[in-house]
């Protein structure tokens, strides 16, 4: 079926691409691949659109985590303050280090609670060298922070100099 086809298909059904996410689903036997002279041995095989149901959220997503970070750049020994917004009253917060893509460690560099209201302010000194001992070397980093779990958590980035 052409991407034309599918869309008459999904039109004929009343569904928009552009309105609810769609999963396409293959339906129908498996059958080997046949020459263009040969005749199908079973029906040919069909895509059907399923909408696709949003998953089941904890929290309101107008309410997902944010952090912002003053400033946005520094060098090791730089203070940086991390404000918050958007996490669980009364959750514990910590605030981690890491780079872009790659996620971050263990070492917390600062913690907070966040207040009635979500918010939270944090802390700490851009450290020079890594947990392990490696120098800093990399121009942008992330700053985290997160739930001990890490099921919860928002990222700035950092330019590193």
């Amino acid at each position: 079926m052409s991407k034309r086809g599918i869309w008459i298909a999904l039109s004929a059904l009343g569904m928009s691409l552009l309105l609810a996410p769609i999963v396409l689903v293959y339906a129908g036997p498996r059958a080997p691949a046949l020459s263009r002279s040969e005749p199908a041995a079973s029906p040919a095989p069909a895509i059907i659109a399923q909408p696709q149901q949003p998953a089941a959220a904890s929290r309101d997503s107008s309410l997902a985590p944010t952090i912002r970070l003053s400033p946005e750049a520094g060098a090791a020994g730089d203070r940086v303050t991390v404000e918050g917004s958007g996490f669980p009253a009364g959750q514990n917060i910590g605030i981690y280090i890491g780079l872009p893509n790659a996620g971050y460690g263990p070492q917390t560099y600062a913690e907070a609670t966040a207040d009635a209201e979500g918010r939270l302010t944090a802390t700490f000194v851009m450290p020079a060298t890594w947990p392990d001992g490696e120098p800093i070397r990399a121009a942008r980093l992330i700053v985290i922070a997160g739930t001990p779990d890490g099921s919860l958590k928002a990222m700035a980035p950092f330019a590193y100099r």
